[in-house]
């Protein structure tokens, strides 16, 4: 699987023939890895047991985040599920297994699907049609209905085999936001997936193979692919009280245009050569290149350090950082009040900035399972997502209390790397990171941003940044000073 052209993960699927208390059947198991992020990866593997028509005798599917572990057994018989999910919390001192038990009629109107994994039946490929199945969900222990719905025909090219021609299939659990397609060649099976996970899309390129006696011979298989982040050196210990970074990278591609404003000056020093030095606000300019004076970097003269004391913002920018959008929808009334309210009191830009970054960070809950793309006022009203939904709400509500805000996309360094991520900047008299994933008001310097504007655009051209930085396979050569009262 691949995120932004990255290799991100995997997932293997198999089927055997084996027995199951005695009886012949088919064993079908799934192993899935997803690595996003330092702090954001998890795995599933579940197996199923079938009969030869497909329908399930046995279901146990474990999950692995960060903050839990699951496993789920579920058992079908005749029309009852009888399931228990067992929860293990991790990294939390004290914290309780959870435990829970269902059982569940299914209605005689509705037939479970077989579990074969992205296949539909060949005489149903038509644009246009619409296929409902029914599924057990092993996270939520509930029957759910999803909905397929066929596209027009497109060109998909696959290694080794070409051009394939294939139908989109966009694909919805009711009563759902999410949503995701799947491509499928004439034969019903899949060739490639785009999964929304960690607020990102994940493709999956899918190879056909072939095993003697499968009930169905069209079996997905994704090739293990190792995740990890674009690498550094040197390795920085102590990044998240990092207050000056400079960064030259080596062998960037051309297309790769990095902002320059704020705390981020940026100096193309020559073909496939960029320097960034990237520096929190406070810091007087003077004690800066003291302090960048020390690197072993050629600097030719017109490398300065970043100008932190500007206090006007032109207005055509202020107009644009104060205007509601599709996304940072800052005119919504629920919006517009909850600003109103947070800030009512407050003496200073700065400081509004800061209540409204805390009271961001406690109503968010993490969770990756949300689509690609939503407005602040659809996190609003149901307050979980990844850093990306974090900015926006936060753009949001800052633009609706009168400070001009912008989402920042670009990489952060954690575990050896950098890895995408998505803050704020705000207008405080300069541009003040603002994070409000992270925890505290202390915005490292590794915060290097590839874009920024509204959520988006950001999005679209900081994952073209760091696509063209992964596919260039460009070197991160990392020199960089921790202030000298931070802590360790």
């Amino acid at each position: 699987m691949s995120l932004l052209g990255h290799p991100v993960g995997y997932s293997r699927n198999s089927y055997r023939p084996t027995t199951w208390h005695g009886r012949p059947v088919w064993r079908f198991e799934e192993d899935f890895h997803l690595q996003l992020g330092a702090n954001a990866s998890f795995s599933t593997r579940t197996i199923q047991y079938v009969r030869s028509d497909g329908s399930q005798l046995e279901t146990i599917a474990s999950r692995d985040d960060p903050t839990e572990k699951t496993v789920t057994d579920a058992l079908f018989t005749g029309r009852t599920i009888q399931a228990r999910l067992t929860g293990t919390p991790l990294g939390q001192t004290g914290a309780k297994i959870s435990r829970k038990t269902v059982k569940i009629t299914i209605p005689k109107d509705v037939t479970l699907a077989p579990e074969t994994p992205y296949e539909i039946d060949p005489a149903q490929i038509r644009p246009g049609k619409v296929i409902g199945e029914w599924t057990f969900d092993t996270d939520k222990l509930k029957l759910e209905k999803q909905v397929a719905t066929v596209g027009k025909p497109e060109s998909v090219d696959l290694p080794g085999k070409g051009a394939v021609k294939t139908w989109k299939l966009k694909v919805q659990t009711l009563g759902e936001p999410d949503n995701y397609f799947v491509w499928i060649d004439s034969d019903g099976g899949a060739v490639k997936v785009d999964l929304p996970l960690r607020g990102f899309d994940v493709i999956g390129l899918l190879t056909p193979v072939s095993e003697v006696g499968h009930p169905h011979p069209y079996v997905p298989v994704w090739k293990p692919s190792p995740g990890g982040p674009i690498s550094a050196i040197p390795v920085i210990l102590h990044p998240r009280d990092a207050n000056v970074l400079d960064l030259t990278i080596t062998g960037a591609p051309a297309s790769l245009k990095v902002p320059s404003d704020g705390p981020q000056t940026v100096v193309e020093r020559g073909p496939g050569v960029v320097d960034i030095s990237v520096a929190t606000p406070g810091r007087a300019a003077q004690d800066l290149a003291t302090l960048l004076s020390g690197s072993t970097r050629p600097q030719p003269p017109i490398v300065k350090p970043p100008v932190t004391g500007a206090t006007v913002l032109a207005n055509d920018v202020r107009t644009t950082m104060l205007a509601s959008t599709e996304d940072i929808n800052a005119s919504s009334p629920e919006i517009i009040s909850a600003a109103q309210k947070l800030t009512r009191g407050a003496h200073t830009t700065l400081q509004k900035c800061m209540i409204l970054r805390d009271w961001v960070n406690k109503r968010m809950k993490e969770d990756s399972h949300v689509p690609v793309i939503r407005t602040a006022a659809q996190i609003m009203k149901d307050p979980r997502g990844v850093c990306r939904d974090y900015a926006t709400l936060y753009a949001a509500l800052a633009r609706a209390a009168g400070i001009p805000t912008r989402v920042c996309v670009g990489m952060l360094y954690s575990s050896g790397g950098f890895w995408g991520h998505a803050w704020d900047e705000s207008w405080t008299g300069e541009w003040t990171p603002v994070d409000a994933t992270m925890d505290g008001h202390f915005v490292d310097a590794t915060h290097v941003k590839l874009a920024q504007g509204d959520t988006s655009a950001a999005m679209e051209q900081g994952g073209a940044a760091l696509t063209s930085l992964a596919d260039s396979h460009a070197q991160l050569q990392v020199e960089w000073v921790q202030p000298e009262d931070s802590p360790h």
